[in-house]
């Protein structure tokens, strides 16, 4: 349900006419990023890099730590911006990165379920009484009547409700892990941990122009 406080993305300029040109500067920013994950890793934790087998050959690195994932991608290719009206093509590096806790994303994804069940039995639970008070007009006067805008209104605010209950459900499983998290020491540690790895990529991003 709510986005990831941890991410982090930036363009370089890699100072080169063409690809070709750079690719020995693609090399050593990729080589940089290994070796910064590689100091910010925490005891415990594993890492694991590949490089794709394509002509551009993506970076691709993750560190796995009790539930959490952090991954950085280094991508390497030929990008353009608009200067005065003008594009203009550069060679360029991006870097990306972003930490997932695998618990609140688990939270997120039930929460999400949880919204479209709470509107499915709100929409249910509302309108079964006015089927209900059709067919016993049906039933009493011999005339089936359908009452199609109230059941139309019926069913939207059973949706509505519904859709309430399931977020606020939703909200107090997300604040329940998180207060978790924060009781444990856990979120400082990850605060933390955010803060080495970001000031490692911008160490690295530093040397060159961004875009």
């Amino acid at each position: 349900m709510s986005d990831t406080p941890y991410s982090y993305q930036c363009v370089l300029r890699v100072p080169a006419d063409d690809l070709a040109a750079g690719s020995a500067c693609k090399s050593q920013l990729d080589d940089q990023i290994k070796r910064g994950l590689a100091a910010v890793l925490p005891a415990g934790a594993k890492l694991d890099y590949q490089i794709s087998g394509d002509a551009l050959g993506v970076l691709n690195a993750t560190i796995i730590r009790d539930g959490q994932t952090i991954s950085v991608t280094g991508r390497y290719g030929q990008n353009s911006v608009f200067t005065g009206g003008r594009k203009t093509s550069f060679v360029s590096y991006s870097i990306r990165a972003e930490l997932v806790n695998t618990a609140l994303e688990r939270v997120a994804a039930w929460g999400e379920q949880s919204i479209l069940w709470g509107k499915i039995i709100g929409a249910v639970v509302v309108s079964l009484p006015l089927i209900w008070a059709m067919f016993a007009f049906a039933a009493k006067w011999g005339l089936l009547i359908i009452w199609v805008l109230p059941l139309v209104l019926g069913v939207k605010f059973g949706i509505w409700c519904g859709g309430k209950a399931g977020e606020s459900l939703a909200r107090r499983l997300e604040n329940r892990v998180h207060n978790q998290s924060v009781d444990s020491g856990e979120a400082d540690e990850t605060a933390s941990l955010w803060k080495r790895l970001t000031n490692q990529l911008e160490s690295i991003s530093g040397r060159y122009e961004k875009v």
